[in-house]
């Protein structure tokens, strides 16, 4: 099985929700590094590093990668975990429930697997370092810097008892808009 925990795609997309139609997908495009960005950021908007987890879109490798992972383990693991099971049953009750588990745990993965494919997006987690969250209007805007641009990550509603908290940074963001 091939390990994507450390992989990162060439063209990173994010899954945004239908608010995120209303912002800029990428901000201060152009820019050649995340030390421009931050530059930008403190001459235009009141945004704070953040970090937070967001979904991002499965490439092609990914997926296929992910459908040869699952396939294996249904060929391999899955049908010798299902064996040994049947072998154990007769020996103790806890062997039985080890063997379980272990059944238990490859079907966990599988089925992990298959969704993620069928949805085509994962969770991932944002580095706070190059994330920032930028409230404007009722929303937090949250950018980070990927694939040498400044992308439209996520975008959320500031609930309601920030928003009293918030009111001068969001004066000074609206207006650089």
């Amino acid at each position: 099985m091939k390990d994507l925990s450390n992989y990162i795609p060439d063209s990173i997309q994010f899954s945004l929700p239908k608010a995120a139609d209303k912002f800029p997908k990428q901000l201060f495009e152009g820019a050649k590094s995340l030390e421009e960005i931050e530059k930008h950021l403190a001459d235009k908007f009141v945004a704070l590093n953040a970090g937070p987890k967001v979904v991002r879109l499965l490439d092609a490798y990914e997926i296929q990668t992910m459908r040869n992972n699952y396939a294996e383990l249904m060929e391999g693991d899955k049908i010798k975990h299902e064996a040994e099971l049947v072998k154990i049953e007769a020996d103790a009750k806890l062997r039985v429930k080890e063997a379980k588990e272990r059944l238990q745990a490859t079907l966990t993965r599988i089925d992990t697997l298959v969704k993620d494919v069928k949805a085509g997006s994962k969770e991932i987690d944002l580095p706070q370092e190059t994330t920032y969250r930028i409230a404007v209007g009722n929303h937090y805007l949250f950018y980070t810097w990927a694939n040498g641009k400044f992308q439209l990550a996520d975008v959320c509603l500031i609930p309601e008892w920030e928003r009293r908290e918030l009111f001068n940074m969001q004066d000074k963001n609206a207006q650089a808009e």
